[in-house]
C-alpha cells in the first residue's frame, strides 16, 4: 500500500514504503536483462520504480555520488541522490518542489511513464557537497521497461558540462567578436570616406584604436577562459571614466541585431566619475546585460541604462519592462540553465555573475516585478583614487 499523497507543485508525491522497495529490489535483481544493462552501462544509470525511487544504480553513478554502499541510495529519488539543492523544498522531495517543473530529469521520467516511450531532456543540477555547491549539465534519457510485473524507468545521465561550457564560451566569444568587428568596420568606413575636420578625424581614430585594443583583449581573455586558467593573471586594470564606458558600450551594442528593434536609452553619469577596472571584462558583463534586456523587451521595447553611486562603489543598472517568471528568476544565474534550445546556451547570465564577481570583485543581482519590470545591476567597488562624485543621479 502506498503512502498518503503529500503536497506537490509538479510531479506526483506518493512514495513506495521501504518494505515494498526491498521487495521490488529483489525482483529486479533477479532479472537478467536489468542485470546485463547495469553491468554493461558506461554512463550514469539508475533503475526507478513508478514512484521515481531508486531500486538499482550502476557503479559509475555510485562513484559520481561519492558513495560506496548501493543500499544508501535505495528509495531515494534522483534529485535526492544527486543532492540537488531543490530536492528538499517540499516534504515529498524530488519532483514536487516549485522549481521541479523545469528539471529535465523529472520531465523525461514523467514523459516516458506517460507515453511508454523513451524521452530525453537537458537537465541542470546544482548539488551541495560539504557546504560547497557544484552545477552540472546532463542529458537525461528515460526509457520505460516492464520487469517482473513492475513498471520501471531506466534513467541515464550523461554529463555534458564541459562540452556545454566550451560551446557557450565559443558562442559568446564569436558574438562579441562580431559586435566589435562590426563597430570597427563602421568606424573605419567613416574615417576613410567622410569629409572630416581634424578634430573629428582624431575622434574616429581614437574609436578605431579603442575597438582594436578591445578586440585583442577579448582574444586574450577567451584563450585563458577556454583553457580553464585563472583569468586574474591577464587582467589589466586602469582608471577609466564611467561615461566613456557607457559610450563605448552603446557603440558596440548599437550594431547588434538584437538591439535594432528596441529603443536604447542611456543617462550619462557625471563626467568626473572614474573607476579602476579592466574595461574589457566590464564591457563583456555590461554587453550581456544590455543584450539580454533587448532580447526580453520584444519589438519596440525600451532598454534603459544608468549609473547609481553608493558609498563604496558604482552600480551599473540595465532595465526593461518585462517580468521574469518566478520559476526562471530563481535559477537565472544557475550555470547552463536556459529556456532556449541548442548547445552553448545558459551561460549569458551565469557569465555575468562569474566575470562580474570573480574577476571584477563586484556583485551582480537583479529585481523583477510586474509593476517595476526587470533591472539587472552590477555593483563595482571603488578603488583608492577613484573620483566618486557626491552628485546623486539616475
Amino acid at each position: 500500500m502506498m503512502e498518503a499523497t503529500r503536497e506537490t507543485c509538479f510531479a506526483p508525491a506518493p512514495r513506495a514504503p521501504y518494505e515494498l522497495i526491498k521487495v521490488q529490489v529483489e525482483r529486479v535483481q533477479r532479472d537478467p536483462v536489468v542485470s546485463a544493462v547495469i553491468a554493461g552501462s558506461s554512463g550514469l544509470l539508475a533503475v526507478l520504480n513508478e514512484q521515481r525511487q531508486v531500486l538499482m544504480v550502476n557503479d559509475a553513478l555510485l562513484s559520481a555520488l561519492g558513495m560506496a554502499d548501493k543500499g544508501a541510495v535505495l528509495g531515494l529519488r534522483p534529485g535526492e541522490a544527486l543532492r540537488c539543492t531543490h530536492a528538499g523544498e517540499r516534504q515529498a522531495g524530488c519532483g514536487t518542489g516549485p522549481h521541479c517543473n523545469s528539471c529535465g530529469a523529472v520531465l523525461a521520467i514523467l514523459a516516458a511513464q506517460a507515453t511508454e516511450r523513451p524521452a530525453q531532456e537537458r537537465c541542470v543540477v546544482t548539488s551541495e557537497f560539504d557546504g560547497r555547491e557544484e552545477t552540472r549539465c546532463f542529458t537525461a534519457r528515460a526509457v520505460p521497461l516492464a520487469v517482473q510485473g513492475l513498471k520501471l524507468t531506466l534513467l541515464w545521465l550523461e554529463d555534458i558540462s564541459r562540452a556545454e561550457q566550451r560551446a557557450a564560451l565559443e558562442s559568446v566569444f564569436f558574438h562579441d567578436l562580431r559586435n566589435i568587428a562590426s563597430a570597427l568596420l563602421s568606424t573605419a568606413e567613416v574615417l576613410k570616406s567622410a569629409n572630416l575636420d581634424e578634430r573629428e578625424r582624431r575622434e574616429f581614430a581614437d574609436s578605431v584604436y579603442r575597438l582594436t585594443e578591445r578586440l585583442c583583449r577579448e582574444i586574450d581573455l577567451q584563450r585563458v577562459l577556454g583553457r580553464g586558467q585563472d583569468a586574474q593573471m591577464i587582467l589589466t586594470r586602469r582608471r577609466v571614466r564611467v561615461r566613456n564606458i557607457l559610450r563605448e558600450l552603446y557603440e558596440s551594442v548599437g550594431t547588434h541585431s538584437q538591439a535594432h528593434h528596441v529603443e536604447l536609452r542611456v543617462e550619462p553619469p557625471p563626467a568626473e566619475l572614474t573607476l579602476t577596472t579592466d574595461p574589457t571584462v566590464l564591457q563583456r558583463v555590461l554587453t550581456n546585460m544590455v543584450l539580454n534586456a533587448c532580447e526580453a523587451s520584444g519589438t519596440r521595447g525600451t532598454v534603459s541604462t544608468w549609473v547609481e553611486r553608493t558609498t563604496d562603489g558604482v552600480v551599473f543598472c540595465v532595465w526593461n519592462r518585462q517580468t521574469i517568471p518566478p520559476e526562471i528568476a530563481d535559477r537565472i544565474f544557475q550555470c547552463y540553465f536556459t529556456t532556449k534550445n541548442g548547445p552553448g546556451r545558459g551561460l549569458g547570465t551565469y557569465s555575468m555573475k562569474v566575470l562580474g564577481e570573480s574577476l571584477l570583485r563586484g556583485r551582480v543581482s537583479f529585481t523583477t516585478s510586474v509593476e517595476e519590470g526587470t533591472t539587472f545591476r552590477l555593483w563595482h567597488p571603488l578603488a583608492s583614487g577613484d573620483v566618486a562624485t557626491d552628485v546623486c543621479f539616475a
